[in-house]
């Protein structure tokens, strides 16, 4: 009984995420600019996560300037914290490295402490992007689940940026 109730468990999830890719790539591809994409993207990321703030920022890898920065539920003030933190964070090459843990976020000294999750990505060849989230409203960590959804997630966001 118990097997069974585990593997419902598991097929309940992998229908949330099925449908979160859906109702993501559906309001994504529907429209044009690209400042549209990641605010759309960012509102239907931190609802699905249960978070009440995030941002996103584009980097052109050459020039080293912010080509887009999206935030929501952050103050001005944080905004441009943000902005300087996360051009920082892909310059020093951490590209690669999500970061799932608030704790680990505060050693980096770049983000406001209400920055709980980080996920660099490639947009393509000149571009870097990053996904900043605040806790859980829920109060539970970012896990390994979270993290597969966000990949997909991300994915999703590239293809249409691209």
């Amino acid at each position: 009984m118990r097997g069974s109730e585990d593997i419902q468990t598991e097929l309940d999830r992998r229908v949330h995420h099925l449908r979160t890719l859906y109702d993501v790539s559906k309001e994504l591809f529907g429209i044009i600019d690209s400042e549209g994409i990641l605010r759309n993207f960012l509102m239907m990321t931190t609802g699905n996560f249960g978070v009440v703030e995030g941002f996103v920022s584009i980097l052109d890898i050459s020039s080293k300037e912010v080509t887009h920065f999206v935030s929501i539920g952050f103050g001005e003030k944080e905004q441009t914290s943000l902005s300087k933190g996360a051009t920082q964070f892909l310059i020093d090459g951490k590209k690669e490295e999500a970061v799932l843990d608030g704790q680990r976020l505060e050693g980096l000294g770049l983000f406001p402490q209400t920055v709980a999750c980080l996920f660099p990505f490639s947009v393509d060849e000149s571009s870097v992007g990053l996904l900043g989230l605040g806790a859980k409203i829920v109060g539970e960590p970012y896990n390994e689940e979270d993290r597969e959804l966000l990949v997909t997630l991300i994915n999703n966001l590239v293809v249409a940026l691209r």
